[in-house]
């Protein structure tokens, strides 16, 4: 599997062109481009070193906001455990595993789900190192991410409203509950709310 998609947007004319060219063809032809460009003497050399540095702080404000989303879900699951509320009564680790291997069938066959409101698409972009990666198809942004914490968390509070919730209170980041609620095999939308159907 390739760890580093990226997905490419061209105008019609240039699709018409990607398409005439051999399928296995292609990755050498984007290969060799990107080598010539790196090793163009043409190229300031500030020029090369501002786009490194450019791409290492997104990717190191990546990680922060997704370190920030992780701290945010243990401490609303440590709030509700002071509280007294009970424990997801589910092998959560299991579960995980379950939306992994439905999020790589989904990325295969090309899944794609909107929003509630349905003014956006969305598909998995990549299935990594304990992540899944959603794209928004709109923006074509792929870096919106999430692992088993996520999941816990909304299943936790899922089931501390005995197995059905709102809309848009499992999980804090909305892309991120509009991509579980579509590949969970065992949580339907009903009139506005998320329900828990067990193993029906």
């Amino acid at each position: 599997m390739v760890k580093n998609a990226r997905s490419l947007y061209l105008e019609p004319e240039l699709a018409r062109l990607w398409d005439s060219i051999p399928t296995d063809e292609r990755n050498i032809l984007i290969n060799q481009v990107l080598r010539d460009y790196a090793e163009s003497n043409d190229i300031d050399p500030n020029v090369k070193i501002i786009r490194k540095l450019e791409l290492e702080v997104a990717d190191l404000q990546m990680k922060a906001t997704n370190v920030e989303k992780e701290i945010e879900q243990r401490k609303m699951m440590l709030e509700s455990v002071r509280k007294g509320n009970s424990q997801v009564d589910i092998d959560v680790n299991q579960e995980w595993t379950i939306l992994e291997d439905i999020a790589r069938k989904a990325r295969e066959s090309g899944v794609v789900w909107s929003s509630y409101a349905g003014r956006a698409q969305y598909r998995v972009h990549d299935v990594y190192n304990g992540r899944i990666y959603i794209e928004n198809i709109g923006t074509g942004r792929t870096s919106s991410n999430f692992q088993s914490g996520t999941l816990v968390l909304g299943l936790q509070r899922l089931m501390n409203k005995d197995g059905r919730i709102k809309q848009l209170e499992m999980v804090p980041v909305k892309m991120h509950e509009y991509a579980i609620t579509r590949l969970h095999p065992k949580l339907k939308l009903e009139d506005g709310y998320i329900v828990y159907r067990g193993d029906e």
